[in-house]
This record gives C-alpha cells, structure tokens and sequence, in this order.
C-alpha cells in the first residue's frame, strides 16, 4: 500500500484558485436517488484547503481527523464508526 503524504494546510498555495468543496448532508444520504434534489453544505474554509490540495496532489484520500475524504469515490467516510466497529457512514462530496 503506497504511503499517504501529510498536507500541512498552511502551507501556501500560491494564486491557485480553491475549490469550495461540499458535502451531501441529507440526515440518510442515500435515501434519494436524484442528485438533483439532494441538500449540500459547504466544508470550511480550511478544510476545502486539506482537500483541494490532497486533490492538487493527486492522492486518494484527505485526511480531515474524524472524517476522510475518499477522492477517488469522491466521497467522505467517517472513521469514529469505522473505529467502533460498525460499518463506516459514507456520504458524496463534490467542488465547485
């Protein structure tokens, strides 16, 4: 398994645009279907930063602390669950 890269979230991005990212935040995720009806909140400032430039960098996952951002499923999965042993909850994410 490729070892993850830490992303230290002050470090500078230079003039390159930050992607306002967000996540599905419907109380059951996968209970409708359409996409288009779905409620979306936007993650903070900061955290669109560890995203973006886990993004940028082209690595699979960001590491949020309680949550990671699965980028390729594009998707956040939170650990606490996980940790507890019960199926990890899992809800869409997306930038704009």
């Amino acid at each position: 398994m490729e070892e993850q890269k830490q992303i230290d979230p002050s470090q500078d991005l230079g003039h390159l645009h930050i992607a306002q990212w967000q996540w599905q935040s419907d109380p059951d995720p996968w209970k409708e279907s359409d996409p288009a009806k779905w409620n979306w909140e936007n993650y903070p400032e900061k955290t669109c930063m560890i995203i973006e430039k886990a993004f940028l960098l082209k690595q699979g996952v960001a590491d949020l602390g309680e949550y990671e951002v699965n980028l390729m499923e594009m998707e956040q999965i939170t650990r606490r669950i996980a940790s507890e042993g019960e199926e990890s909850e899992e809800r869409d994410i997306a930038d704009s």
